[in-house]
């Protein structure tokens, strides 16, 4: 499987599907906005996936592929319903706003 096919399939199995890294602080951001609104009820936890891809060997090759496929390579890139949704900033600013429901 290539790698353009592995970050598919990842986003494929979650409704929310975070790639990120575990040290980069907006993953940790948007980690923790998810956190709380599966804590609230308004995500089910089993519709979450949090890929942290420090540990994969093909780190840069996935994160070139996500540059290809959303226009930066910068992580976390957060895809909803299968759909590109943004970044850290993305994710806590539809949070704040109350807007980020309204994709769930």
């Amino acid at each position: 499987m290539g790698v353009k096919e592995a970050i598919e399939d990842k986003i494929k199995s979650k409704k929310v599907m975070v790639i990120a890294k575990s040290t980069c602080g907006y993953s940790i951001m948007a980690k923790n906005v998810f956190a709380d609104y599966i804590k609230s009820g308004n995500l089910d936890k089993k519709d979450y996936g949090f890929w942290d891809i420090d540990g994969e060997k093909n780190c840069q090759a996935i994160q070139d592929e996500l540059e290809n496929m959303t226009g930066a390579r910068s992580v976390p890139r957060v895809f909803i319903n299968g759909k590109f949704f943004g970044g850290g900033d993305d994710v806590k600013a539809a949070a704040s706003k109350g807007k980020l429901k309204e994709y769930l």
